[in-house]
């Protein structure tokens, strides 16, 4: 009877901290930040930000209030480049959801690389940054011409085809500008340069797509004049499957096959091997399943019969594939160094989209763009490179 008693008493004591509040003391940290993007949301168990790389810290020296798998606690993340894909430098703040002292709470800070798949995150609010462009090519671009405007449906082969891989690697890395870059890409494709549709493979992330501006999941809309038809997700199983396995017998070694990826990148910790964040599975059993490394990569592309490629990357780290990647007539465009990350609009990334404008010579505006810069009547890919390189 008195333990009765006595614990609804106790528990009288703690007291739910207001998540305005713990916000208003996160952003303190960045009173002089001209950038960044503030989510919230609730987590348990803390390793598990630790378990996807999410974040790098030693669960040993974590306070005991931390390590408990059981209370709900407060997550404040903090984006501090948003203009920047992932995976780059954020912040974790955690916060006990309950305490004896609404005034007087503990808080930790956990530094981070990218948001976790175990955290359900709600924007709460965003100051945008100017992205920066530094796009690169693989020092042995040759000239090849884009395909001409004419139907590339022949009788007995294909003469190009097209890979658009796009998307992010959890619902709220889905990011609505990945969407516009593979619907804008498809688009060009059919109208400035009559590639048939049904050789282009569009492969997207599944679900709705996330909107930054609003901070929500859209439907996915399509300001172009086709809706692209999306073959199957990005996962890693079925883009081996699609390109690898369900292979078209018209290619033949003088087809062009253009592979494009608008999507997120990182580097393994262990020993800073360059992969692709594709999407995860919920059935999956590790971290390299929904990895495509650059060796990876390599032997799908190896595994096409045609000669001629065209790769373009706009991932982070996207240039440290070129050495895995690169062989004799493939081109490999990458919107970053090595060491560096990619950057995006609100709308599109930077480099996708201004690569995409140079071959349309025109703007999503409709501006005029003066790609063709040898004069020669046609832009090549080393020349719409050139452009805004």
């Amino acid at each position: 009877m008195f333990a009765a008693l006595f614990l609804p008493i106790c528990s009288s004591f703690a007291a739910t901290i207001p998540l305005p509040l713990l916000c208003n003391r996160v952003k303190s940290f960045y009173a002089d930040t001209t950038s960044y993007c503030l989510y919230t949301g609730i987590i348990r168990d803390i390793s598990k930000l630790k378990f996807d790389e999410s974040s790098n810290f030693d669960i040993q020296e974590l306070p005991l209030w931390l390590s408990d798998t059981i209370s709900e606690k407060w997550v404040v993340f903090v984006d501090e480049a948003p203009s920047k894909n992932w995976s780059h430098e954020c912040s974790y703040f955690i916060a006990p959801k309950e305490y004896r002292s609404i005034l007087n709470f503990p808080m930790q800070r956990l530094d981070g690389r990218k948001p976790s798949r175990y955290v359900e995150l709600e924007q709460n609010e965003k100051v945008n940054c100017n992205p920066l462009l530094q796009p690169i090519h693989s020092p042995d671009s040759s000239i090849y011409n884009l395909p001409s405007p004419t139907c590339f449906l022949d009788n007995d082969y294909v003469k190009f085809q097209a890979y658009i891989i796009g998307g992010g690697f959890t619902p709220q890395t889905n990011s609505k500008r990945f969407w516009n870059d593979c619907s804008y890409l498809y688009n060009v494709l059919i109208d400035k340069y009559n590639v048939c549709p049904y050789d282009i493979y569009m492969m997207f992330a599944p679900g709705r797509i996330y909107d930054d501006l609003s901070g929500s999941f859209q439907y996915r809309d399509n300001e172009f004049g086709h809706m692209p038809d999306v073959f199957c997700t990005n996962s890693k199983d079925q883009i081996y499957e699609l390109m690898t396995g369900h292979y078209d017998l018209d290619i033949r070694d003088d087809t062009h096959i253009l592979v494009f990826i608008a999507g997120h990148g990182d580097k393994r910790d262990i020993d800073s091997r360059p992969y692709i964040e594709l999407w995860q599975n919920p059935d999956e059993n590790s971290e390299d399943d929904h990895r495509l490394y650059d060796y990876e990569l390599k032997e799908i592309l190896d595994s096409l019969k045609a000669k001629t490629m065209t790769v373009v990357l706009g991932q982070c780290f996207s240039g440290a594939f070129i050495n895995t990647l690169k062989a004799p007539g493939r081109v490999i465009l990458t919107a970053c160094g090595p060491d560096e990350y990619s950057w995006g609009y609100n709308e599109y990334d930077a480099f996708l989209r201004h690569w995409i404008n140079a071959i349309n010579e025109e703007g999503v505006d409709n501006v005029f763009i003066a790609s063709d810069i040898d004069g020669n009547g046609r832009v090549t890919i080393l020349t719409s490179s050139q452009f805004f390189g």
